[in-house]
């Protein structure tokens, strides 16, 4: 039977962080103070999915583009501002290596040679783009290609794009100076004949299943069809304004064109290179990353994320932390989605989050009631304390596996107060939590003289006091209790059982002098060499009279004149 002390109400109660709803604008996910307590308060769970940042990691000013390495679980951010390439290890959670790229712009991981390729621009000498190869082993450059034209004020800037064939082995680099496409042999950094496309080529994507290449042609808002078998343009499609990102979507054989001054995403079929959907998105879309059937845009204007599921549905969802999502990228290695944050120069971790819902059952409608949720992902460590006035607590964390405690109202006793729960996206987390009301069980005695120390045991539990009363917090049930032993008195009763059924439970105990104590038993007879104690007491009596007498023997003797024969001659007369 569980016996709690009574704790005060907690004073702090700590929001939690907002998350997307399923549809609309992003909602904080708190329970509602009003709402209906249902007869059955199983554990709620809320609608999904949801995703929300997680951590990050820093990187240098103006990160632009963002590539995942499958192969050693790193990523590479190119850091344009800064002339720099930040890489982060995903086993050691950290940034592992810095490398000096000179206006790093575009960046793609080869996954055959083990290579990042980055295009970038030394504006030194007008926007002569290069592309530097970095090994993912050493994380140093290995290789540096001069490509394309210099052109001075290019009105679309120093802008270029890289996609990886792994069919073909080869790296296509758009060159918006002279609008073409650069094939680059991986196994000897050798060049092919330049492909014509449109005006101003961006971003480019592959698609491994048509085995065709896809230029967002920024200047003349379209996007050119490649085939690697004849690097050839086989198509050409219209889309949005200024076509600035591109992705392919493998679980829908789509390609996503994000389009940044018409704020949109145009949706192709690579079956009949058609556009089938146009979506809109926020303001000044500038990055798309594809995870499953679920792709992300990145909107820099209005400092937010369009999430868009395969059904087509799709919100953009605002993270209060993120200040302006640039470039995108997926690690499927730990399943979170990168988004480079030009405005902070960080790199979060944004991860899809589960329910994680508690509800109780025996508060009356209105109480405050809270737990602590604690736990460590790879990228962060979780210590939040919520609350709630419902009868739902509803929470939104990764996967992972998290403790609780629960903090009860004041006068009620809670179970389980604590416990661990498992987040894995599958099964629903979470508990019902069970609050039972505490009553007082006092027992009384007036009879003991003051300052006198007694004491009571209920259920295990043991109260002493010196004064008149002891007092336990229970819930409703039965008890044993009994009473401690007071020197000189007994108790009355000494022992019993008490009942608590919805209200203060106890009874007076009386406490009555004890009876004096018998006699003792008689005094032990000591033997020593055959002899007992009453002939030892005997012996020692004796021997100190013939000590005395043998004493007063000498003394007479000193005293006694001696003898007329034996006295010494008196002076002559």
């Amino acid at each position: 039977m569980l016996i709690a002390l009574v704790a005060a109400a907690p004073a702090v109660v700590a929001s939690q962080l907002g998350a997307p709803s399923a549809h609309g604008a992003p909602v904080p996910f708190t329970s509602d103070p009003g709402a209906v307590r249902p007869a059955d308060r199983s554990a709620v769970v809320p609608p999904g999915p949801q995703y929300a940042p997680i951590g990050s990691f820093p990187v240098d000013a103006g990160p632009v583009a963002i590539a995942y390495d499958g192969g050693v679980g790193q990523t590479f951010v190119a850091d344009y501002s800064t002339y720099n390439v930040t890489v982060y290890s995903d086993a050691q959670h950290r940034v592992v290596a810095n490398i000096p790229v000179l206006n790093a712009f575009a960046i793609v991981y080869d996954s055959g040679k083990g290579e990042v390729f980055v295009t970038t621009f030394d504006t030194s000498f007008g926007p002569a783009p290069t592309i530097q190869v970095i090994s993912d082993v050493t994380d140093s450059i290995v290789a540096t290609l001069t490509v394309g034209t210099s052109v001075v004020g290019h009105p679309h800037g120093p802008a270029a794009g890289l996609a990886y064939d792994p069919a073909k082995g080869m790296i296509y680099a758009t060159l918006p100076q002279n609008g073409t496409v650069l094939p680059i042999s991986d196994a000897t950094n050798r060049f092919s004949a330049n492909i014509s496309v449109g005006t101003s080529p961006d971003a480019i994507a592959y698609d491994p299943v048509m085995g065709e290449l896809f230029v967002a042609n920024q200047g003349s808002d379209n996007v050119s069809v490649i085939s690697d078998v004849s690097n050839h343009v086989v198509a050409t499609v219209p889309v949005g304004s200024e076509p600035s990102a591109i992705a392919y979507d493998a679980a829908a054989s789509d390609v996503l064109v994000v389009n940044s001054l018409s704020n949109n995403v145009t949706v192709i079929s690579d079956a009949t290179n058609r556009v089938v959907a146009n979506i809109p998105v926020g303001t000044n879309p500038t990055g798309v990353a594809v995870a499953g059937g679920t792709f992300f845009v990145s909107n820099g204007d209005s400092h937010n994320v369009t999430v868009v599921l395969s059904s087509g549905a799709h919100e953009s969802v605002s993270f209060p932390s993120i200040n302006f999502p640039d470039a995108l990228a997926y690690d499927t290695g730990e399943q979170v989605l990168l988004v480079a944050d030009s405005g902070i120069q960080v790199t979060w971790f944004v991860t899809e989050v589960y329910p994680v819902s508690f509800s109780e059952t025996g508060l009356p409608a209105g109480t405050f009631w809270a737990l602590t949720l604690s736990g460590t992902t790879p990228y962060s460590v979780v210590d939040q304390t919520m609350g709630t006035t419902s009868y739902a607590l509803l929470l939104q964390e990764p996967r992972g596996s998290y403790t609780f405690v629960v903090e009860p109202p004041f006068g009620f006793v809670v179970g389980p107060s604590s416990g661990v729960v498992l987040v894995d996206g599958i099964s629903a987390a979470g508990a019902v939590i069970t609050f039972a009301p505490l009553y007082q069980v006092v027992f009384v005695q007036t009879t003991l003289p003051t300052g006198t120390n007694w004491s009571v045991t209920l259920e295990g539990s043991t109260l002493s006091t010196t004064g008149h009363e002891i007092a336990f917090s229970v819930p409703n049930g039965t008890y044993d209790y009994l009473v401690g032993p007071v020197p000189w008195y007994s108790a009355s009763p000494p022992s019993g059982a008490v009942t608590v059924a919805g209200g203060n439970a106890g009874g007076p105990i009386a406490f009555t002098p004890a009876a004096p104590p018998p006699p003792g038993p008689p005094p032990v007879q000591v033997s020593i060499s055959g002899y007992t104690s009453a002939n030892v007491v005997a012996i020692a009596i004796g021997a100190v009279g013939l000590a005395l007498g043998l004493v007063a023997l000498v003394l007479v003797l000193r005293g006694r004149p001696p003898a007329a024969g034996n006295r010494p001659p008196g002076p002559a007369t």
